[in-house]
């Protein structure tokens, strides 16, 4: 009689190298949940494969018993090329993983990335890199201090690929400034870019989230440090925050710059067509690939957005550099942006009172002199908007109280193309007609894993049996409003709540209101799945009292957790983070 795990299955066929290969592409966590001690022959490929270790969005269990086999195998760790360590919906992850390990464990690590870094945590990570000599990919999202004593205590010369969320400066006497030529970082002012360029000469990429000045930054007057990236080929600036004439000298420093994307709100003089080809053909005569999106001015008519868009209609856009543009409109934002438009996947408000959204675009074969002054549309585009991955929905009007109903999800439907939303957020100005409208939302995007939404919008539409089973099948992340003020009561009473938890049974991260100890418990028992808990529960117990309950409670979940109090109106209002599963 053979036990099934004595069957081979299609996949165990493979040979040795395949296997290996496909392990790569395995978070490390599940490779070993899924398939160590399967059978011998699986588990000693494990045993010998690299591994990629992705510690975001992980259940607490799953994290406690990955760290075990590393504990009890002290060789795992130099298998491990790739870690990510998140605070993310796992608060404590980072303090708790370090604490487990000495400092000079993984010296063959080649990619870390750390994602929401506290502070108490920066010490031991210092240690920790210096040790890695064979460090060449490193991405921080932690604060600019942090970022600059992290880097300066790295000592490999191998680093290739930087992400960082602020680098003001770069520390000058590390080796690995001659080793970058990847750079990404959220914000940085134009200085610092000037600064960063010139310190790292072999940088061939470089992606700036957002490049302003702020309230405390020197006003660009130009550049004050001189420097030729010759390097550099890629540049991408998703919100560029300084007018035409501040950046001419910045860019005669990109000499062999082949693909520039930059997208600018709130500064029209950057739409002028022919101050850009001047600009062009003297300092970036190799520019290949030109993608931007500007927004123009808000008190600009339809006539003299339409004049700033023919500038773009010109023979240097069209036949030298198959350059084309479209001018786009929803709601009160106007932009000239060419074909596809760059950074429009972000996400994309829908003001469902709104019954309009216009193009003006132009097709490959179409010639200037047939350009019309009405608003067009290609044929062949079925949407317009694509790759859209996050969708608001809000009610434009300040006074008049709107219901969203089947005919605006219609409309929503024609004109923005669904299938990739993944983040949901339902304004509290926004009030469904009913179960039908959501559920047509469900069903015309599905991909959606995360809705924010204001409890009083959702609550009442979950004796829909058919929108239920959509909801427990679909969203893995539920937001429901936390609020920094005394929380209203989200639950009306015991069937509502046995409801929510029931259309939600599958969810992973949650966020709401608790007006009482008990509907938290309740919560925490019957929500099995889930890996982040964040609530804020408002009683009328002492502090002593409700902090003595909650570390009993979690104590039974083993779970990390972080609680903080603030006392209002003799109420207590308890701010808990929860990671477990």
């Amino acid at each position: 009689m053979y036990k099934a795990s004595d069957i081979p299955t299609k996949f165990e066929s493979l040979p040795n190298e395949i296997l290996l290969e496909c392990f790569m592409y395995f978070n490390a966590c599940q490779l070993f949940y899924s398939f160590d001690r399967l059978n011998y022959r699986l588990s000693r490929l494990i045993q010998n494969s690299t591994l990629h270790v992705d510690f975001s969005h992980v259940r607490k269990s799953i994290f406690d018993r990955f760290c075990k086999i590393i504990l009890k195998n002290p060789q795992t760790k130099d298998r491990i090329y790739s870690l990510h360590l998140s605070n993310e919906n796992s608060h404590g992850l980072i303090q708790k993983f370090l604490s487990s390990f000495s400092t000079t464990e993984f010296s063959h690590l080649q990619s870390l990335k750390l994602t929401i870094v506290g502070d108490k945590t920066i010490q031991k990570l210092n240690s920790i890199i210096s040790s890695m000599k064979e460090l060449s990919s490193l991405h921080l999202n932690c604060t600019g201090a942090s970022t600059h004593d992290i880097l300066s205590s790295l000592t490999t010369s191998k680093l290739k690929t930087l992400s960082a969320t602020s680098l003001n400066r770069f520390p000058l006497h590390i080796d690995a400034r001659f080793s970058i030529t990847n750079l990404t970082i959220s914000c940085c002012d134009l200085h610092h870019v000037c600064h960063l360029l010139a310190s790292l000469p072999l940088l061939n990429y470089l992606n700036v989230k957002r490049s302003s000045g702020g309230p405390e930054s020197t006003p660009y007057m130009g550049l004050n440090e001189k420097f030729c990236a010759v390097n550099l080929i890629v540049m991408v600036i998703d919100d560029f925050q300084y007018d035409f004439n501040e950046i001419e000298d910045f860019f005669n420093g990109l000499p062999n710059l082949k693909s520039l994307t930059i997208c600018s709100a709130d500064r029209p003089t950057m739409i002028d067509a022919r101050q850009w080809e001047r600009l062009i053909t003297s300092s970036l005569p190799h520019l290949e690939t030109f993608r931007f999106r500007f927004a123009c001015d808000l008190w600009s008519t339809d006539d003299e957005i339409l004049e700033l868009f023919q500038q773009f209609q010109s023979d240097f856009w069209l036949k030298t550099h198959h350059w084309y543009t479209e001018y786009l409109s929803t709601g009160n934002d106007k932009w000239i942006c060419t074909i596809p438009c760059p950074s429009y996947r972000c996400d994309l408000t829908a003001y469902y009172d709104a019954h309009k959204c216009t193009m003006f675009s132009r097709a490959a074969n179409q010639s200037r002199d047939s350009m019309p002054s009405e608003r067009v549309f290609q044929k062949n585009r079925e949407f317009h908007f694509y790759d859209i991955v996050s969708l608001d929905i809000m009610n434009a009007e300040t006074t008049t109280k709107h219901s969203l109903g089947i005919n605006h999800i219609k409309i929503l439907k024609d004109t923005v193309n669904l299938s990739g939303v993944c983040h949901l957020f339902i304004l509290s100005d926004c009030k469904l007609d009913s179960a039908s409208v959501l559920l047509r939302i469900l069903k015309a995007t599905p991909k959606l894993s995360s809705i924010q939404i204001d409890p009083s919008a959702l609550l009442p539409l979950l004796v829909d049996d058919q929108l239920c089973k959509y909801l427990n099948r679909m969203i893995k992340r539920l937001d429901l409003y936390m609020s920094s003020y005394i929380p209203a009561q989200i639950f009306r009473d015991p069937n509502e709540l046995k409801r929510f938890s029931k259309a939600f049974s599958n969810i992973e991260v949650l966020h709401c209101n608790t007006n009482q100890k008990t509907e938290f418990k309740y919560l925490l028992d019957n929500l099995q799945k889930l890996i982040s808990l964040t609530a804020l529960i408002k009683t009328l117990e002492t502090r002593q009292t409700i902090s003595e309950w909650l570390e009993k409670e979690l104590a039974k979940q083993n779970a990390n957790y972080d609680i903080k109090y603030e006392e209002r109106n003799r109420m207590c209002l308890v701010t808990v983070n929860v990671w477990m599963g």
